[in-house]
């Protein structure tokens, strides 16, 4: 349920620090080191026994994020990234509808299927967030539907297209002290992953 919700970043992989409700789309948006550790292992460890996509993508995906946005030079891991842009918090990770009908027009076996995505993705006028935006997620109700091979290609581009919309945003700040115990909790996590 947590990596159908919006508090796994759909577009970029990692989950953010918690959420707000108990059906997990609406998270507070602040991503830290510790999460992503713990978020690395369970999945390590889940994938060996139930494996599957979601949880591969979100593994693989998770990995990926923290090595290109979240590593220093030095190689160390960086403690957090803020949950506020511009002084909004979740502007970064939230579509409006049009926005995302946007981005599903770049691809044009995507832009055919809009009304189906948009149900996917819990994608609505009146959004699941402040001021009409939408947190991107995965409606539990149609997983008979993504989580077969071809709907979960499908899914994949639309993730996709969502991060390269993203890009062209300004991103949140990024607090670059490294904490031996958070890293620590990570790389002991990676040492799972490792496995595969």
């Amino acid at each position: 349920n947590m990596l159908f919700g919006g508090i796994y970043d759909h577009a970029r992989g990692g989950i953010h620090r918690y959420s707000v409700k108990s059906d997990w789309v609406i998270p507070h948006f602040e991503k830290m080191l510790y999460d992503q550790a713990g978020l690395i292992k369970v999945l390590a460890k889940l994938g060996l026994i139930y494996p599957n996509p979601l949880i591969f993508d979100a593994l693989f995906d998770t990995v990926e994020y923290l090595s290109k946005e979240m590593q220093s030079e030095s190689g160390y891991f960086f403690s957090s990234q803020d949950a506020d842009t511009e002084g909004e918090e979740g502007i970064y990770f939230t579509f409006t509808e049009n926005e995302f009908d946007n981005v599903l027009e770049k691809d044009e076996s995507l832009k055919n299927q809009k009304e189906k995505l948009k149900n996917w993705f819990g994608i609505s006028p009146k959004g699941n967030f402040e001021k009409g935006l939408s947190i991107i997620s995965l409606d539990p109700a149609f997983k008979e539907d993504f989580l077969t091979e071809e709907g979960w290609e499908i899914v994949r581009k639309v993730r996709k297209e969502i991060y390269n919309e993203r890009k062209k945003r300004i991103p949140p700040g990024t607090d670059n002290k490294g904490i031996a115990s958070w890293n620590f909790m990570l790389l002991s996590a990676l040492c799972d992953v490792i496995q595969y």
